[in-house]
């Protein structure tokens, strides 16, 4: 990512993202894994509805925590990028998003933001081309979607995430155009419904650990978060059924998590995730935060406290 003036730059993505893994043998400290929040940082960015076509609203929220816990209302600057990323350009979103000559800014209020969908997202980051430009049409992700970056930024960050944006269907034939568009609903948010920990077979409200302890912690979400959708499948020329994969994020200000993300694919109908925690072996106030999405896009996020004795 484009490093700027501002002391740190993330992609905190509504797109479900990975993290590339590490040569055999070279498993990275927990100090350089991205579970750990010791300052200040932004984990996620949410949109309200989670996809939206050209000229449609969308509320913007953010998760931003440092190592007290959850920053309630940071003051925040939002913005659409309006710069497509070039081909030969190999991040999430093109450099030119960190200029304010790239932006068009969106009203805040205490932290949220809303405001349209650009008229022309499709164009500059979908399927279509507009007339006279030198743009080529976009690929779709795995899921079939395109994506408008929205920059974000605080007194301590800026970070950048990508709204689905519901584009018109490229290159198939004429009735699976029709019935594409008769079929795909728009994605939404999915919902974190639990976290607990587990004690053998059991679960329990997660509030507290003992120095050193080893805890089991489980998302819950329900069935229907894994949402099924229509996708167009170019080598057989034919509308599959697919249904959404569902990824958690983990991060604590203190102690270790085994996994920095785990989640369930999109073949796996199990509702839940687990990880293992490992408490610190001091006395303290733990915080820890869970961010769930799922592969179109989505995002959920929450919070917990944990007192270590």
């Amino acid at each position: 990512m484009h490093t700027t003036h501002i002391a740190r730059t993330t992609f905190a993505a509504f797109a479900l993202t990975f993290v590339a893994a590490s040569a055999p043998g070279c498993e990275p400290s927990f100090a350089d894994r991205p579970s750990l929040v010791s300052g200040p940082k932004v984990l996620a960015v949410k949109a309200e509805p989670a996809e939206a076509a050209p000229g449609t609203a969308v509320t913007l929220s953010a998760l931003v925590v440092d190592t007290q816990g959850t920053v309630a209302a940071p003051p925040s600057a939002w913005g659409f990028c309006r710069a497509p990323k070039l081909v030969a350009e190999n991040a999430a979103v093109s450099p030119d998003c960190t200029s304010e000559a790239a932006i068009t800014p969106i009203a805040n209020t205490l932290g949220s933001a809303t405001g349209a969908v650009p008229a022309d997202a499709c164009s500059l980051f979908g399927p279509e081309t507009a007339a006279g430009s030198n743009l080529r049409p976009r690929d779709p992700d795995p899921t079939g979607g395109f994506y408008t970056p929205v920059r974000l930024r605080t007194n301590e960050q800026m970070a950048f995430g990508l709204l689905r944006t519901t584009c018109d269907l490229a290159n198939a034939p004429g009735d699976i155009v029709t019935a594409f568009t008769q079929t795909y609903r728009a994605n939404r948010n999915p919902r974190i419904a639990s976290v607990t920990r587990v004690d053998d077979v059991k679960e329990a409200a997660f509030a507290a650990a003992t120095r050193g302890e080893s805890v089991r912690i489980r998302i819950r979400w329900a069935d229907d978060d894994a949402e099924h959708y229509p996708y167009y499948d170019p080598t057989a020329v034919a509308l599959v059924d697919r249904r959404e994969s569902l990824r958690v994020s983990f991060y604590t200000t203190a102690g270790s998590f085994d996994l920095d993300r785990s989640g369930r694919d999109e073949a796996d109908p199990v509702t839940f995730t687990d990880d293992l925690w490992h408490a610190p072996n001091e006395a303290s106030t733990v915080h820890l935060w869970f961010v769930l999405r799922d592969s179109r896009g989505g995002v959920a996020f929450t919070a917990t406290t944990v007192s270590v004795d």
